[in-house]
């Protein structure tokens, strides 16, 4: 009886052991190593499995492909093609952005379309291109009096932190700029009043930009700004409402000979925007560098603007013949903004009845102008950056 039990706790002992062994591994094991490969993802399911399981110290490549509507000559392809390159150094090279200039993936009208349907990855998208869609940042295409475009760039991105508007919840936003200050720039003859507007026919883009042409007296036709010079050359319009930039980069300084600078000049906002899973799919440190990244270049892009201002104007200046540039005076100008209220009015009008905030967009985009004309950067300053930066 007694070896019995002796043999009982022998037994018992033996298999506690070998329980005991095997358990020990589990508590500790090495978690298995997790991936980022989800971040090609095109569903909203799966990008949401990929950012709870990437490492964030993964050194897998993510490849993004950036489709923007500027050729590569451009300046403002160079602008994106350095926002690239900081995400690049940011990251150690771990995203990887390919830049896809003039439209490659998808037409200007169509880039903010080819973001949300992952055609392209990030995009630059003008929301003067498609009328409609984008009814809150279509009030920071009405007249304001901006001094030049690192004051509109400030304004917008302000817009886009104050309101999100909700007709970007299709994408992740990363920043919002806008170009510079619209001029009318003629051929034969300055603008000195409204009454040399008219019956001109006159390049404009978008719907606020037209109806502001049509309520100064002229024919706004919608032309693309790449096919502005062979309609100018041949006659097909008299005059271009665009920026001062284009005056060098689209060569239109060799068919025009004035430009005036109106008191409140439209613009157009331009959005930079990522695709919705693609965003998602990110690691989480990858998403705070971008982040970070497009902070800064709410600056950058402003310097831009203000740059692409003043060598358009030099260029401009610099050509034989006559070259005349007219800013209209502040005494004169209640006479042009009288003119242009409509376009203001109306839009608070349509948007209040459509349910959304118009009069507050329009007052706070109006503060905000005020408050940023009042901190302009001199002007050397960004010289020194752009070619220091961006041109070197």
């Amino acid at each position: 009886m007694k070896r019995l039990l002796i043999s009982i706790a022998v037994i018992s002992i033996v298999i506690l052991l070998i329980f005991c062994g095997c358990s020990s591994p589990a508590a500790t094991s090495t978690p298995a190593k997790t991936s980022t490969s989800a971040v090609t993802s095109t569903t909203a399911t799966q990008a949401a499995t990929s950012t709870t399981a990437a490492s964030t110290t993964s050194t897998q490549v993510i490849n993004l492909k950036f489709n923007t509507s500027f050729p590569s000559s451009h300046m403002f392809y160079k602008m994106d093609q350095y926002f690239v390159d900081q995400i690049a150094e940011r990251t150690s090279g771990r995203v990887k952005i390919t830049l896809f200039p003039a439209g490659t993936l998808t037409d200007g009208p169509n880039v903010y379309t080819g973001v949300v349907t992952g055609i392209s990855d990030i995009g630059e998208a003008i929301p003067a291109y498609t009328a409609g869609r984008f009814t809150a940042t279509d009030s920071l295409g009405l007249p304001l009096a901006a001094k030049n475009g690192w004051v509109f760039t400030h304004v917008a991105n302000d817009f886009q932190q104050q309101f999100k508007p909700k007709e970007n919840n299709d994408v992740h936003v990363l920043f919002e700029d806008a170009g510079s200050p619209y001029v009318f720039q003629t051929r034969d003859k300055a603008i000195l009043t409204p009454s040399d507007l008219q019956g001109l026919k006159v390049r404009a883009s978008g719907a606020v930009a037209s109806k502001y042409v049509t309520l100064l007296g002229g024919v706004p036709m919608g032309i693309p700004m790449t096919e502005a010079y062979d309609a100018a050359s041949k006659g097909a319009i008299d005059a271009v409402l665009g920026a001062m930039d284009t005056l060098k980069s689209s060569k239109l300084a060799d068919v025009f000979h004035y430009v005036t600078i109106p008191p409140t000049p439209v613009t157009s906002a331009v959005i930079y925007v990522m695709n919705s899973d693609r965003w998602n799919a990110l690691p989480t440190d990858i998403q705070d560098i971008f982040t970070q990244v497009s902070e800064e270049m709410v600056e950058a892009y402003a310097r831009a603007w203000y740059y692409s201002e003043i060598d358009g104007q030099e260029y401009f200046s610099s050509q034989s013949g006559v070259r005349e540039i007219h800013e209209i005076p502040a005494a004169e100008a209640a006479t042009w903004n009288d003119l242009v209220a409509p376009v203001i009015t109306n839009y608070i009008t349509t948007q209040t009845a459509a349910g959304l905030p118009a009069a507050d967009y329009v007052k706070y985009n109006q503060e905000r102008v005020e408050y940023w004309n009042s901190k302009i950067v001199d002007k050397e300053t960004v010289k020194q950056f752009i070619s220091g930066t961006i041109l070197k």
